[in-house]
């Protein structure tokens, strides 16, 4: 006898899977105790046990057949330690070892004599044993012994058949819930029609789709009347008796009226059963389909609508395609337009082939440039539509008589929920009058600008030629006024003088204004003494203020910075013509420049140069109008003040190269102000510190009461 214990074995074992070996023993409990009578009987002893191992709960089951015909189950915790190679027999338990005595199972039943034969499953692990005791020493023959083997297969068997049993019931309740869950999910029951016994069997889904109670009994008549519509009522009659005598089954969408009178689309499906020649049995089931019927109603309807909106759409063409590029829709505007019927083109062709096969080329090759791969034909279309959603580009359409036209074309990518590409939509809209009026317009537009080039250079030439002999007129006049003369030549001599440098003025706004519209007037960007060009504008109309007996100040921020990085010439150009203009409009008041500093940085100074006056103010309907070439306010002034009408226009445009803007504020009789902003690369520039002012007594004098307020906030 060796000291091991029986190897625990794990939860694979067929016949203990999940632990379900209890419940199959205790179903075949009369079974197993009939064994064990039996192995009483065999071996001729008082008591016979079975015991079956639980390795996940740690306990033995064991079945009890004493010594008086009692039968009983127990749990009972072997201290025994048995041989795991095959039998064990101990024919006297009082020869054996004291510790061996000590057993609890021999103490308390006082058994003299014990023999166990191991439940080998079919994979060779043990499950159990079948053993045999008696209060009276024995020895058991070959033949019982053999009887003993064979009476453990027999336990095997009967445990492996009822937990296949169970198995079997077990997957069957699994698929009837499976079947029931789905049914509902599905709203999908069964129903019965027996024709021996005219009886009628609905699921409990099937009854829930009438709406009726469970306990409700149909009759074949009482479950057609569900049918209300006279027409479906009539098809489900003529199916059941078709199926009767002739075994047809069907498949049929009908109508009903719930118990509660609600109109429902159902599914029906029947199948016949037939015995000796005789229908015996009708059966099938019963499916809730409303809301897929009312949703394709809901989708027919939508579709029809949009077919009907499309086809009414006669200015616009319209065309579908799936995901391939087949044509799916081809609307009425597209049949006017292009000259195809629907039926031509729909599930025939893509929409390449009302497109220029160069054009398309032309428009592939772009594509691979930018994308990088070969882009097919009708990819070309696509491509772009199916990366961001949405493209609209100009094409031409080549009709059926292989006339072209002009379309804008907008073509979209439409997906499914899934974000799948389903297929593309197109909407094309002729454009040709547009295309060809455009056409016109660019030629008109060049000849134009051709002429208006050719213009300018003729008034720059003009210009130029008239420029020279004039000014030999200016330098002679010049001359002559420097030699003895009378007033009379004097005053003719300064008319002269007057009347060529008016006309020089002119000539240079033309020769500026010549120069800008033909794109040859450049700037030069260089630093210059900010105070000293104030200085230099300030002393150039000195003689016009003073000569019109007007005031005029300039204002300056002491913010201002010393140098800025501008073209001189051109800004006290701008100026010299803000404050010639201020000056001639004006007959009595003040004319002024100020300059204030908006912000500025290290390195640059955003500047507002302001000039105004009090003059005669310019109309609100007349203010956009100055700014235009050749353009005063009205005929009147021209002959009134004089000038040509490009000074404003020429300061603009200068400006415009500058990134600024002139802009007026005007009261008509009142007077006006002409400023702009203008950002510059400045430098502060030293700065002075003078000292011993207090010792200093300065005097000024003022004339006018603006002039003494200023000086006072000093």
């Amino acid at each position: 006898m060796h000291n091991q214990r029986y190897p625990k074995n794990d939860n694979s074992h067929p016949l203990i899977m999940d632990n379900n070996y209890k419940l199959v023993a205790d179903m075949i409990k009369k079974d197993l105790f009939g064994v064990l009578l039996k192995a009483k009987l065999i071996c001729n002893t008082e008591i016979a046990v079975l015991t079956l191992f639980d390795n996940s709960q740690n306990f033995v089951q064991t079945y009890f057949h004493d010594v008086d015909g009692n039968v009983s189950i127990d749990k009972v915790f072997f201290d025994y330690v048995f041989d795991v190679n095959g039998t064990l027999e101990i024919p006297d338990v009082s020869t054996e070892p004291q510790s061996q005595r000590n057993s609890v199972i021999f103490q308390n039943f006082g058994i003299l004599y014990y023999y166990e034969a191991p439940l080998i499953g079919y994979d060779g692990k043990i499950i159990g044993f079948l053993s045999v005791m008696d209060r009276r020493p024995n020895k058991l023959t070959d033949s019982q012994r053999t009887l003993l083997s064979l009476l453990c297969i027999e336990v095997l068997n009967l445990l492996q058949d009822k937990n296949q049993h169970l198995q079997l019931t077990s997957k069957l309740e699994y698929v009837k819930s499976t079947l029931d869950m789905t049914s509902q999910v599905a709203r999908v029951g069964s129903w019965e029609y027996d024709l021996v016994d005219d009886y009628i069997d609905w699921s409990e889904m099937t009854k829930i789709i009438h709406g009726v109670p469970k306990d409700y009994r149909p009759s074949i008549e009482t479950a057609i009347e569900f049918y209300k519509d006279p027409q479906h009522k009539m098809k489900i009659v003529q199916a059941i008796n078709c199926a009767i005598s002739t075994g047809a089954s069907w498949d049929l969408e009908l109508e009903i009226d719930t118990y509660q009178g609600t109109r429902l689309w159902v599914r029906a499906l029947g199948k016949a059963a037939f015995k000796k020649g005789k229908c015996v049995r009708l059966y099938g089931t019963f499916q809730d389909i409303d809301k897929r019927k009312r949703s394709e109603a809901e989708s027919i309807r939508s579709k029809k609508m949009l077919e009907d909106v499309l086809n009414a759409t006669t200015a616009v063409a319209i065309i579908a395609t799936d995901a391939e590029g087949v044509i799916t829709l081809f609307n009425r505007g597209a049949e006017n337009l292009l000259g195809y019927k629907s039926e031509e083109v729909i599930g025939k062709i893509t929409p390449t082939l009302f497109h220029s096969s160069r054009e398309v080329r032309d428009r592939a090759k772009e594509l691979e440039i930018e994308f990088g791969y070969p882009i097919s034909e009708f990819r070309v279309f696509v491509e772009i539509a199916e990366r961001y959603g949405y493209e609209q580009r100009e094409w031409i359409y080549i009709k059926k008589d292989f006339t072209q036209l002009y379309v804008s074309l907008a073509v979209t990518a439409m997906r499914d929920i899934s974000g799948q590409i389903i297929g593309y939509l197109g909407i094309a809209t002729d454009i040709t009058k547009i295309v060809l009026q455009r056409e016109e317009l660019e030629k008109a537009k060049k000849l134009a600008d051709q002429g208006s080039v050719a213009k300018s250079e003729f008034l720059a030439n003009m210009s130029h030629e008239i420029r020279t002999p004039l000014n030999g007129i200016i330098g002679f006049t010049d001359l002559m006024s420097r030699t003895k003369l009378d007033d009379t030549q004097k005053e003719y001599l300064s008319i002269v003088d007057q009347s060529a440098n008016l006309l020089l003025s002119i000539i240079n706004d033309i020769l500026d204004f010549s120069k800008i519209e033909a794109g040859k007037l450049e700037l030069s960007i260089e630093k210059n003494d900010l105070y000293e060009m104030f200085a230099q504008v300030a002393s150039l109309i000195d003689f016009q203020w003073k000569a019109k007996k007007l005031d005029f100040r300039v204002n300056l921020s002491e913010s201002l910075p010393h140098y800025v990085w501008v073209d001189s010439l051109r800004l006290k150009q701008v100026l010299m013509n803000l404050l010639s203009n201020a000056i001639k409009f004006t007959e009595k008041g003040s004319v002024a420049l100020h300059v204030n500093v908006l912000s500025s940085d290290e390195n640059s100074t955003t500047l507002r140069f302001c000039v105004t006056d009090s003059g005669i103010g310019i109309k609100p309907d007349k203010q956009q109008k100055i700014f235009e070439a050749f353009s005063q306010e009205d005929a009147s002034i021209s002959k009134r003040f004089g000038g040509t009408g490009l000074g404003l226009s020429i300061s603009n445009q200068l400006l415009k190269m500058m990134d600024s803007k002139l802009q007026l504020e005007s009261e008509h009789g009142k007077g006006s102000k002409f400023y702009f902003e203008i950002t510059l690369r400045s430098l502060k520039g030293d700065v002075y510190e003078w000292k011993l002012l207090e010792s200093l007594h300065i005097m000024i004098v003022a004339r006018r009461d603006a002039e003494r307020a200023n000086i006072a906030l000093m």
